[in-house]
């Protein structure tokens, strides 16, 4: 063996987090559906966004990790001591192109993210969404697939939520730059934490403490006024 194969073979993997602040919680953006949570609207954009980011780490091997976090703006559904805490935090396992995840037998069927269809290759929106909302949905390309996370929802504040976000700093974090998405390449206290943290699954399992905060549209599939951000990416720290 060359000296090149062993090195590629005894390369550590990157931990990678990356982290949001959410403007709303449908239910759809992530979609939690029995013990998958997928990301397959927003985050996207002409430029890919964070979807097409974290797809390309997880495509390379690395882990790679998402928190989508309590933002201020959180549409009309206060929840106290709440902000710059998780609603979620996953990590990933793969990264799905939109045309497969999307396909007339893809995994979208049946579940709340169900809003595109595929017609000679091509991405069409079956709900009504703006053009730019289209835009950010098929920017990002792939769809991050866990099947190790928990999600909060309406339940997110607790101690557990308040923990991550005194360890990781996400209150300071944005609340110092506001931003669409940040990303860390090189996040080993992260993998500390996780293994040190028992209520977070060290295998495939899913947590699901709460409801979509937003649950009183939660009921329509792909929110038709859901829009996004496109701010630019920050790096964390």
């Amino acid at each position: 063996m060359s000296k090149k194969a062993n090195c590629a073979n005894t390369e550590k993997k990157a931990t990678v987090l990356y982290a949001y602040v959410m403007t709303h919680d449908y239910g759809s953006a992530p979609c939690v559906d029995g013990d998958m949570l997928t990301l397959a609207l927003c985050k996207g954009g002409k430029r890919g966004g964070m979807r097409l980011s974290a797809a390309k780490e997880v495509l390379a091997g690395n882990d790679v990790y998402v928190i989508g976090v309590y933002g201020k703006s959180l549409w009309g559904n206060p929840i106290a001591g709440a902000e710059y805490m998780p609603v979620y935090m996953a990590k990933l396992d793969d990264a799905v192109p939109m045309t497969q995840y999307f396909a007339e037998n893809g995994q979208a069927r049946g579940r709340k993210d169900d809003c595109y269809t595929v017609v000679n290759g091509t991405l069409v929106c079956t709900v009504k969404h703006d053009a730019a909302t289209i835009e950010n949905d098929i920017g990002g390309k792939y769809v991050l697939t866990s099947h190790r996370f928990v999600y909060w929802g309406d339940k997110c504040g607790d101690a557990r939520g308040r923990e991550v976000e005194k360890q990781l700093g996400l209150r300071e974090l944005f609340n110092k730059s506001p931003r669409s998405y940040s990303v860390d390449r090189n996040a080993a206290k992260l993998l500390q934490l996780t293994a040190k943290w028992d209520w977070f699954p060290k295998t495939d399992r899913a947590v699901k403490l709460g409801a979509p905060i937003n649950r009183e549209r939660s009921k329509d599939k792909c929110a038709p006024d859901e829009t996004c951000d496109k701010k630019p990416e920050r790096k964390i720290g």
